[in-house]
């Protein structure tokens, strides 16, 4: 099975103690990524998968504002069943209350590949977007590499995006 580390990626947000606490109950392993641009939280993200390589297969990046309600053995099986895409790079996460499900909030990054990835894009500015740093980097990847970037289907749900529940969807 593979087995999954959790980083929750903050600027601030009130729900931070209820995402901690969320993964806490699901007995998670994480550590908080706090007050980075987007981009340099990618980038510290990679740099934590190459260093938990040994332990971990997965990254689960986790925004502030996500309550994950899957268990966490729901997400490493998974995430086994991710892995058998061995190009598979990124794929993202379901999440309930995201306007479009799938692009706000969640990415799981191998962590085999964290190292050699962060390489090609340290030096590289993806902030021409702002807001989608995230997701231009891993276009980047998409193009420029061999490794692929999946969407989760929804056959599993994540957890809760809070910053969307308000709003109508």
């Amino acid at each position: 099975m593979s087995k999954v580390y959790a980083v929750v990626r903050t600027i601030g947000e009130i729900s931070l103690d209820d995402c901690i606490g969320a993964l806490k109950v699901h007995n998670i392993p994480y550590e908080i990524v706090e007050g980075l641009s987007l981009q340099n939280a990618v980038k510290k993200i990679l740099r934590i998968g190459y260093e938990k390589q040994e332990e971990y297969d997965w990254i689960m990046v986790v925004d502030a504002d996500i309550i994950v309600t899957a268990s966490k053995e729901e997400i490493e099986k998974h995430c086994e069943k991710m892995s058998e895409n061995k190009d598979l790079f990124v794929f993202t996460g379901w999440l309930l209350g995201t306007k479009i499900g799938y692009r706000d909030g969640m990415h799981f990054y191998r962590t085999k590949y964290c190292d050699e990835i962060f390489n090609k894009i340290k030096y590289l500015d993806f902030s021409f977007h702002k807001g989608r740093e995230e997701s231009e980097i891993c276009n980047y990847v998409v193009n420029n590499t061999k490794y692929k970037f999946e969407v989760s289907d929804k056959k599993l749900c994540f957890g809760v995006h809070l910053r969307y529940v308000n709003e109508k969807i």
